[in-house]
């Protein structure tokens, strides 16, 4: 077979466009730090890293939103403190008043002390969080979740939950609704203010029917505690999974896609030298006469 100077061009160019080829994929390792940076450096590889970013970039987004829900539980629990500490003040009270040794102006003291409560329980009922009512369910109210009719109160919100997804397979309820807390029998400032009349009256029986309404509405405030604990338990450890489920998409996608840039330097430089020797090589040949041929 006779080989013509077309053949012979057309062969030196595609063999510089493969070696070219070579250096500037090399080139783009170095740069780049990966060896995938089109589809066609690896098909899986790029399919996989391209799914990993997708489930990484979720994963973040649950990070972030569940950090701002552990800050909202962290508040809740504050305030359900709170609201323990009050019950125990109003218990205590309640106490003191069946001592047997009250007078008209002790239990007026008493009864003043338990109004004090109430009005701490009513400032609790309307606690906000980023400028939500923390007990109003799925309502919003404009002035507040609970309005102060003492004696007596009206609730403007619902007993609706609210739910938030912590990751893919995980919902929580985020709410405690006013309803739960303070509404539902025995309602927490009715509560209050018959204890104010009992003590005021005197009324044996009346105090100690309401002390222990106090004690129940005291073990259902530390349920709901409790019920708030677990739930920051739950959403620590959601968060600690999807650290940690980041980290392994982050360690598998480096596996796939970094370069070795030892081998990409190297291939760099034998691409270059390849690449300079074909030129050279080219330009001798360019440089024969026909005589040259000729003989």
């Amino acid at each position: 077979m006779r080989v013509t100077f077309t053949i012979e061009n057309r062969n030196f160019l595609e063999n510089l466009s493969s070696t070219r080829a070579r250096l500037d994929k090399a080139q783009n390792e170095i740069s780049s730090g990966t060896k995938i940076n089109q589809l066609s450096d690896g098909p899986y590889a790029a399919a996989r890293a391209s799914e990993m970013s997708a489930i990484s970039s979720q994963n973040e987004e649950f990070i972030a939103n569940n950090g701002e829900l552990r800050s909202k539980f962290d508040f809740l629990d504050n305030t359900l403190q709170s609201l323990i500490t009050s019950l125990d003040s109003a218990r205590t009270l309640a106490a003191q008043a069946l001592s047997g040794t009250t007078t008209p102006e002790s239990r007026e003291a008493l009864a003043q002390g338990v109004d004090g409560v109430r009005k701490q329980v009513i400032s609790i009922s309307n606690a906000q969080y980023n400028g939500v009512f923390l007990f109003s369910g799925t309502k919003r109210p404009i002035t507040s979740a609970f309005v102060d009719n003492a004696p007596g109160f009206t609730y403007n919100g619902n007993d609706e939950a609210i739910y938030q997804r912590v990751d893919r397979s995980t919902v929580v309820q985020t709410n405690i609704t006013g309803q739960d807390l303070f509404v539902d029998p025995p309602a927490l400032p009715d509560v209050l203010d018959n204890m104010k009349t009992a003590i005021q009256n005197n009324d044996v029986n009346a105090i100690h029917a309401e002390l222990s309404n106090l004690e129940t509405l005291s073990d259902r405030a530390n349920t709901m505690a409790g019920t708030v604990g677990s739930r920051i338990q739950l959403l620590d450890q959601a968060q600690t999974r999807l650290r940690a489920q980041n980290l392994s998409l982050k360690t598998e996608t480096s596996r796939l896609t970094d370069a070795n840039l030892v081998e990409s330097i190297s291939d760099f430089n034998l691409a270059t030298q390849a690449v300079n020797a074909s030129l050279s090589s080219k330009a001798k040949v360019q440089e024969l006469s026909l005589l040259d041929f000729l003989r």
